[in-house]
This record gives C-alpha cells, sequence and structure tokens, in this order.
C-alpha cells in the first residue's frame, strides 16, 4: 500500500519584516497599514533584541500572543524606533529579513516629539528640546549603521511622501516585498 505524504496546500517562505524608524515618524501609520495585510502578521513596537534565530520565533510567539491568533501571514512584523534593543548584523543580513526604514525631516520630528512629551508629562527628558534633537541625531546615526549593513537590500520611505504620495509608497513597498 502506497503511503501518501500530507502536503500543505499553500507552502510559502515566511519571514520576518523590521520597520525600522524614530519616534514621531508616522511609524503607527505605516506599521497599521502593513499589518493590515493578510500577509503580514503584527503592528506594533515589541521593544526586544534580535541577537538569534530564536529571537526572531519569539518575535511570532509575542505576535500570537498579543493578536489572539497563529500566524497566518508571509512575514511577522516589528516595528522599532529606539536604539535599546540591538539588532545583530547577522539578523539584518538573513534572506528571511527584510527591512523599511522610514525617516521624517527633523524640522517637523523634533518639534512633534516636544509637543508630545510635554501633552503627557513635561518633566520626561523628550520635552526638553536639546534632548529631543539628541534623541533624533543618535537615532538617525543607528539607522545609518543598519544602513550601512543593508545597502540596497532594504527598503527607504519618506515620511512625507507615505502622507502626500501613498499610492506611490504602497506600490514601491508591494514591489520590495
Amino acid at each position: 500500500i502506497p503511503m501518501h505524504r500530507a502536503v500543505a496546500p499553500d507552502i510559502r517562505p515566511r519571514g520576518y519584516l523590521l520597520l525600522i524608524s524614530h519616534m514621531r515618524s508616522h511609524s503607527t501609520l505605516l506599521a497599521h497599514i502593513l499589518g493590515s495585510h493578510p500577509e503580514i502578521d503584527g503592528y506594533s513596537e515589541l521593544h526586544r533584541r534580535y541577537d538569534s534565530r530564536m529571537d526572531l520565533r519569539e518575535m511570532t510567539r509575542r505576535i500570537e500572543e498579543a493578536t489572539g491568533r497563529l500566524r497566518r501571514g508571509r512575514y511577522a512584523l516589528d516595528k522599532r524606533l529606539h536604539n535599546a534593543g540591538h539588532i545583530d548584523a547577522a539578523i539584518l543580513r538573513r534572506d528571511d529579513v527584510k527591512v523599511v526604514f522610514l525617516i521624517r525631516s527633523p524640522g517637523d520630528t523634533t518639534p512633534s516629539i516636544l509637543r508630545t512629551a510635554r501633552a503627557v508629562d513635561r518633566s520626561l527628558p523628550e520635552a526638553a528640546p536639546e534632548a529631543a534633537i539628541n534623541y533624533y541625531v543618535t537615532r538617525l546615526e543607528r539607522l545609518g549603521q543598519y544602513s550601512e549593513l543593508l545597502g540596497e537590500r532594504a527598503a527607504f520611505v519618506e515620511s512625507e511622501r507615505l502622507i502626500d504620495d501613498t499610492d506611490a509608497v504602497l506600490a514601491r513597498l508591494t514591489r520590495y516585498l
């Protein structure tokens, strides 16, 4: 009697999508747009390090826990806005990891950081202009380091274009992914 192996009807490679940006960049908007696609699970910032393959698996577990459902899409998404929580170069270079950089101009970003911090709690460090500027500069330095590791393997989105020319930005991201 021949043995028949059950074959899943939809075998797709699974990967990970890191949206790497900074505060007040419209990253929540982009993460929700991406996360609304059936091929992408997740939409928020998980606040974790990525040093190994196990950390990527943990990303999936945390997304499943947060959404209350098993991973269904091709990509698991994490949004990264802060320098705490290192991403190892080996993770960034993996074939199953895609990276989207999202950057907003400093003239729009730093006042937005200040307004938001002051509305929440005027004693927050980000409520001081020097701290907001320092955050932005050091975050862009980290994004530059990641970008040097990735070169053409990453997508770059200007936040202003996401707002002003959404269709073109999303078409480009669709091709990238």
